[in-house]
């Protein structure tokens, strides 16, 4: 229901409006002088403002009008201007910033028509910067990735070449310096990708036809994928070994590179959170029309915050190169879960570890396939 703001000392013209306006389906709001109908109109944000300009004994319609038009909230508000002076004109109106101008007395057909007209062009120039806003992001998401990707390569490239000069200058420090450098530059590149794939799962979700064609691609040989990508993660930091597998077959509704990507991100989470020997046990069982995948690990405890949000639950320690020292990691797992209607769930105990479940969406009517 599109909200409109009448702004007029005399009282029975705005009771007629406000009755008008109701009796059409719009919400109706009143304000008897120009301070009031600014302040209303800041809190309130109405789709379009009618506004007298004679009201004496206070601020003047077109007093109004430039307020409305020099404040950030409300200077896109469609506002039609009314007088019952015959000096004032459409030009006048025009060149004053506002979009329509009605002159007294009223009737009703041309209140409507001119409210129904500024709505229709204020929603077609509302839709055309949507969209261009759109096309910015998209074309952002399509060029920014290759371009950060190419940079941090070359970023990795002198880390490279720093290290190859302190082998031959016989200098260790350097050498570190050069270790350090290319652990940041992968934390870099990850938290980047996890970012993006937040901002490609939040369009998706707003995109019915998107979300449907996310939501059809299936894993059939869910354990092979998960131990897969688990002992990738592990292997990138030396804790392969420590890896403990209770798998069983399992299709899940779920695009095999996003499910490989949210054991990743648990695993580099787990092995942050551990030393070398910990063990970290991945399972996974069937829980009616659900697959539960569960990653536990012994280690310190998480610091979780009492909000229970993701975004301010996990900071990594600075040697840690998995990407999650913004939060981003666990993020995207949550949101991989929910956008196929799963859900993710973490569990801290101090002294005894940390367990995170992740619940699927398992393929109905149909067994694994091994």
């Amino acid at each position: 229901m599109n909200k409109i703001l009448v702004i007029d000392d005399d009282e029975t013209l705005r009771s007629g409006l406000q009755l008008l306006l109701q009796q059409r389906d719009y919400r109706a709001l009143t304000a008897s002088d120009a301070n009031e109908g600014i302040l209303l109109a800041r809190s309130e944000l109405p789709d379009l403002i009618i506004c007298d300009i004679d009201m004496p004994g206070g601020p003047s319609g077109l007093k109004a009008l430039e307020a409305l038009r020099g404040h950030p909230l409300t200077s896109a508000i469609p506002l039609i201007l009314m007088t019952g002076k015959t000096i004032f004109t459409m030009r006048n109106a025009m060149d004053l910033g506002a979009d329509d101008f009605l002159r007294k007395p009223l009737s009703a057909t041309d209140i409507i028509r001119a409210i129904e007209a500024r709505l229709v062009k204020h929603g077609a120039l509302k839709a055309a910067a949507e969209r261009r806003l759109a096309n910015l992001r998209s074309n952002l998401t399509a060029r920014l990735p290759e371009e950060i990707t190419r940079t941090l390569g070359e970023i990795s490239d002198q880390a490279e070449l720093l290290r190859a000069r302190s082998a031959d200058a016989g200098s260790p420090p350097l050498g570190k310096v050069a270790d350090s450098l290319e652990r940041r530059v992968r934390r870099l590149h990850r938290s980047f990708r996890s970012s993006l794939l937040l901002t490609q799962m939040e369009a998706m979700q707003s995109d019915p036809v998107d979300l449907a064609t996310l939501r059809s691609q299936v894993t059939s040989d869910a354990s092979d994928a998960i131990t897969n990508a688990a002992r990738k993660r592990a292997r990138n930091r030396g804790r392969e070994a420590d890896l403990v597998f209770q798998l069983q077959p399992a299709a899940i509704e779920i695009a095999p590179d996003l499910l490989g990507r949210q054991i990743e991100d648990l695993v580099g989470n787990a092995c942050a959170y551990s030393v070398a020997g910990s063990l970290i046990a991945i399972s996974n069982t069937r829980d009616g029309n659900e697959v539960v995948i569960v990653v536990s690990v012994q280690g310190r405890r998480m610091s979780l915050s009492e909000s229970g949000s993701l975004d301010t639950h996990f900071q990594m320690k600075d040697d840690s190169d998995s990407g999650l020292g913004l939060g981003l990691g666990l993020s995207v797992c949550q949101k991989i879960a929910e956008i196929h209607g799963g859900s993710m769930e973490i569990k801290s105990v101090e002294k005894q570890g940390t367990t995170i479940s992740i619940r699927l969406p398992a393929l109905p009517n149909q067994s694994a396939k091994t």
